[in-house]
């Protein structure tokens, strides 16, 4: 093997299926943890592809074509540590056409063999990648099981899943399984090459379901309306509710899209979609709350004069803009909702109680009582604590810090200053006392425990935050015990910045 140790990618996906985390990860202590398929995904979709890889790209080509004349341990070691050298993303264009172009009839055979090694023997993603960009030249049938269990992890989503369609009978049918299975990035990448489908039960899926995920729905809301008919679907008499259902996802997705995704500004049919799916509405009995999240982004959408101008460069005329503004509001004025709101803000599901929330806030409801409630449970939430803070008077506020001080986990996050980034998962408690941090900066004298708490927390962030709060406080409403706690802090520093800020706080006094 042309690497020292490592358990292959395949074979752990093939043991743990479903797994998030691969055999392969490792993370400094204040790195930024990527999602499954977000660095490719990002990359993809956000940065222009470059030429400054051509020279990579060409040297890999070449170790490529050394290994194809002599298969010697030396060679394969060589395409190996190129292989993971580059993100595969950024090279697949250009390796994949070279091939193609140049050595791919002749070599056919000799291709998908070492793809196969490299997509099912290799401990590094990046090597698999490259395999599975060799198997998208040459698979054959009997790689489906392999490609398939790679497919359905979204790192390798993209990569396994066009080879999969170029070995299938039914290419569109072959994505959309592995669609279904995949709900980050894999799912946009997949959807994505799901726009020319003629598949009128898959065209039924995209705007219904196909275009939800776990990153954002607005990467994929443009293309599952318009690939999936929706306009066609509203126009007829009757709708199904899982249809009126992914209407409004579809809807509320592109009113909230923003910077290089799809709005509602983009969508040709928008006027006539919007139009329908709000008669629908009118004539539904019981309405779920997603509705009225939908609607009032589509209230707030077309009542936003900046956009006047596009919107009618693209289906609208101030008269149907007009009409389907009053269609919102008359629907917003529905006297259920403040019951439904309510009834959400004692839900257990995060998502409903979210939902509710938010509904809440739009119809001017107090939720204090809600929050602290859910507080109570669940003291980690940093939603909760600023909404609770959002709603709270001046008089008020004393008493949040008081249950803020009570509720969270001071101890634990007090551990000693460290460089933790506090990213991801596991710093709940940190981006909680973070929002109460920031409160603090307002409050001079109040929270002092949160404030101790972060000058000895683990997290970076914590400690600016913290030290952030004391500069803004008059010095005289400083606690008795602030200098020695700034002085025993300093010693224990080990960031650069946060020290200069410490030394400075203690010399001002």
């Amino acid at each position: 093997m042309p690497w020292p140790h490592g358990l292959s990618i395949y074979q752990f996906l093939k043991d743990n299926p479903g797994s998030f985390d691969l055999p392969d990860q490792s993370f400094e202590k204040n790195e930024v943890r990527w999602a499954p398929g977000a660095f490719d995904g990002v990359l993809s979709h956000h940065m222009r592809a470059s030429e400054e890889n051509g020279p990579q790209v060409d040297k890999l080509y070449r170790a490529f074509l050394s290994l194809l004349k002599k298969a010697s341990d030396e060679n394969l070691k060589e395409l190996y540590w190129l292989s993971i050298s580059d993100k595969a993303v950024s090279v697949a264009d250009r390796f994949v056409s070279l091939i193609s172009r140049e050595i791919l009839n002749e070599h056919y055979n000799h291709i998908g063999e070492i793809g196969r090694f490299f997509a099912t023997k290799a401990p590094h993603r990046e090597a698999v990648k490259f395999g599975l960009l060799l198997l998208e030249l040459s698979a054959i049938q009997s790689d489906i099981p392999t490609l398939q269990t790679l497919a359905r992890h979204d790192e390798f989503t993209l990569f396994a899943a066009l080879a999969l369609g170029n070995i299938s009978d039914f290419p569109d049918r072959t994505l959309w399984d592995v669609a279904r299975h995949v709900h980050g990035w894999g799912r946009i990448q997949v959807v994505e090459r799901l726009r020319d489908t003629k598949d009128p039960e898959i065209k039924g899926w995209m705007i219904r379901e196909g275009f939800r995920n776990e990153i954002l729905d607005g990467y994929l809301a443009l293309i599952c309306a318009q690939t999936g008919g929706l306009k066609e679907e509203l126009q007829k008499k009757y709708v199904d509710g899982a249809l009126l259902d992914g209407a409004a996802g579809i809807l509320c997705a592109l009113t909230e899209a923003d910077g290089p995704m799809e709005s509602l500004c983009d969508y040709s049919d928008a006027a006539e979609v919007v139009e329908n799916y709000l008669r629908h509405l009118g004539k539904a009995g019981d309405l779920g709350l997603s509705h009225f999240i939908c609607v009032a982004g589509l209230c707030d959408f077309l009542s936003d004069e900046s956009r006047a101008e596009y919107l009618l460069k693209n289906g609208w005329t101030n008269q149907t803009r007009a009409q389907s503004l009053a269609s919102c509001n008359q629907l917003l004025g529905r006297a259920e909702w403040v019951q439904k709101a309510n009834d959400g803000l004692i839900s257990e599901d995060g998502a409903v109680f979210w939902q509710a929330g938010f509904i809440a806030e739009r119809l001017g409801i107090d939720t204090r009582g809600f929050y602290i409630a859910k507080l109570k449970k669940d003291a980690l939430s940093a939603y909760s604590w600023a909404q609770l803070l959002k709603q709270s008077t001046a008089s008020d506020l004393d008493d949040v810090i008081k249950l803020a001080e009570s509720l969270l986990p001071l101890s634990d996050i007090a551990r000693g200053p460290a460089m933790e980034a506090g990213l991801g998962q596991g710093f709940e408690a940190h981006h909680a006392l973070d929002v109460m941090l920031s409160e603090l900066q307002r409050r001079p004298g109040l929270g002092w425990p949160l404030i101790t708490a972060g000058i000895q927390s683990t997290v970076i962030r914590n400690r600016n935050l913290a030290m952030n709060a004391l500069e803004k406080w008059p010095r005289e409403s400083w606690p008795a015990e602030t200098l020695p706690t700034l002085r025993e802090a300093l010693l224990h520093e080990p960031d650069e910045k946060v020290r200069l800020r410490l030394e400075q706080a203690i010399r001002m006094n």
